[in-house]
């Protein structure tokens, strides 16, 4: 069985073949039989790219209904790219010189500007964890209705003022330079793919990328492949193949689940938080069971606090690999508490003391679980200091501000955050203001201070929800799973 670390690189890997490939292939033949391998006529070429990219453009235009039905936003911009990548190359194929029209320049301007208006039109995909990103996924039906209606304005253009927007010249500096930005932005795109890829240890997001993968490949024609070679006939195949790719691989996806975002989020790149629920080893799942049958509260507290955690994590720029130690921390942060007695942890009112020190075992406890799991060990150092202090006065070890792992810090203010928020066992919740002082008090001391400051502002700004859907069904299978080793 591959390890985790092991099925990170494969993943990798992966990803810059999907890319690799196709990309050297293209510019090979762009290159180097630039001029070889000339065939086919404009009839051939009107027909085939008629038909292909009207399917592609209803294809990609089921995608955008569907988010329109969903309310995906990023599933809406996944249409809206592979729609421009579509409706464009229509207008290529109608302007095919020989057949209806007889200028080449329109048709070649209409297929050189498709992949370059994609990326732009994809643009939110690369924001969504700034400030302007989150505003335009806010109105983001607004964004994909408007864009459409710009591309179509685009496509008339080429028809009715073909003087209006500029040919490319094969090979020329200027239009290479637009290629490799195209490819590049494709890239880039595909890049949160890759990370929800790590983050869900889980094949199914590289289809997506390996779409904009070749879609961004058949841009790089343009460093030289003359019409009708074998490179102009491979651009055309690599961009339809990833449009039929990219949208009916998503919709398959779709119909393929009953739990939307617990699934195609990750393969849309919607939130790595959904991305987190897919690649749980069974070992969370049924660790998160037995939580739910020993204390219902403490199990839906771990969920809220991971998906918090998952923000605050996205919000500090954590990589992929620390993105999914963090959401497994904090989902698994509590549950050494399997092993503290139910008339201590059920307990209505205040501790004694002793009850007290016993609770407190929990943090050593869920290290000593998860180090016996084998697969989550990775995730030990930080269960067991999410109790520790920045200025030495927390516990088991009364470790002291940077000797504190980062993930650990992350979790240990999420978990305050929502114990003070929320109802307990042994008091009612108070509000987001009066949880967020509490933290705010104490940064410095008890928190970390950046920490603190960058979940207010993420809380403020979009309070957590009681339950987070997509995590909802975690654990909801149940078997006997701690290591009889700890149990004793």
């Amino acid at each position: 069985m591959v390890n985790r670390s092991g099925r990170t690189a494969q993943l990798r890997l992966l990803w810059v073949a999907s890319f690799a490939v196709p990309a050297v292939l293209q510019l090979a033949l762009a290159l180097i039989w630039s001029e070889s391998g000339i065939q086919g006529s404009p009839t051939l070429l009107f027909g085939i790219v008629l038909v292909a990219a009207s399917l592609c453009a209803i294809a990609s235009g089921m995608v955008i209904n569907r988010a329109r039905r969903t309310n995906e936003a990023e599933l809406g911009y996944l249409g809206l790219f592979f729609l421009t990548v579509s409706v464009l190359p229509l207008i290529h194929g109608i302007l095919t010189p020989g057949v209806i029209f007889d200028d080449p320049a329109p048709a070649a301007a209409a297929a050189f500007w498709s992949v370059p208006s994609a990326v732009v039109v994809a643009i939110p995909s690369l924001l969504m964890r700034s400030d302007l990103g989150v505003r335009i996924d806010r109105q983001w039906w607004r964004w994909v209705l408007n864009c459409m209606l710009v591309v179509v304005t685009l496509g008339g253009l080429f028809i009715a003022a073909p003087t209006f927007i500029p040919a490319p010249e094969p090979g020329a500096l200027s239009t290479r330079a637009i290629a490799a930005a195209a490819f590049v932005g494709c890239v880039l795109i595909s890049k949160r793919h890759l990370d929800l890829a790590v983050i869900a240890q889980n094949h199914g997001p590289l289809a997506i990328s390996l779409a904009y993968g070749l879609v961004g490949s058949s841009a790089l024609m343009w460093f030289g492949a003359a019409p009708f070679s074998t490179g102009f006939w491979v651009a055309h195949m690599l961009d339809i193949t990833g449009v039929f790719l990219g949208s009916i691989g998503a919709l398959i996806v779709y119909k393929r689940t009953d739990h939307v975002r617990a699934f195609i989020a990750p393969v849309l790149v919607v939130d790595p938080r959904s991305a987190l629920e897919v690649g749980l080893e069974p070992a969370v799942h049924e660790f998160i069971a037995q939580l739910e049958t020993k204390d219902p509260i403490t199990r839906d507290h771990v969920l809220r606090t991971t998906e918090l955690a998952m923000r605050l994590g996205q919000k500090m720029g954590l990589n992929a690999e620390m993105l999914r130690e963090l959401g497994l921390a904090a989902m698994l942060h509590d549950i050494g508490k399997l092993l503290i007695p139910d008339s201590v942890l059920n307990k209505p009112g205040a501790l004694t003391d002793e009850e007290y020190r016993v609770v407190q075992r929990h943090a050593q406890y869920g290290a000593q679980i998860v180090e016996e799991s084998g697969v989550l060990a990775s995730i030990a150092p930080a269960i067991r200091a999410h109790h520790e202090h920045i200025d030495g006065s927390g516990y088991p070890n009364g470790l002291i501000g940077t000797q504190i792992p980062i993930i650990a810090r992350v979790v240990s203010a999420c978990d305050a955050y929502d114990a003070i928020a929320n109802t307990r066992q042994y008091r009612k919740g108070a509000s987001v203001e009066t949880a967020l002082g509490v933290l705010e008090q104490h940064a410095g001391t008890q928190w970390d201070r950046r920490v603190v400051e960058l979940l207010a502002l993420a809380v403020r700004a979009n309070p957590p929800s009681k339950m987070p859907e997509h995590l909802d069904m975690v654990g909801r299978i149940g078997c006997d799973c701690i290591p009889k080793s700890v149990a004793a």
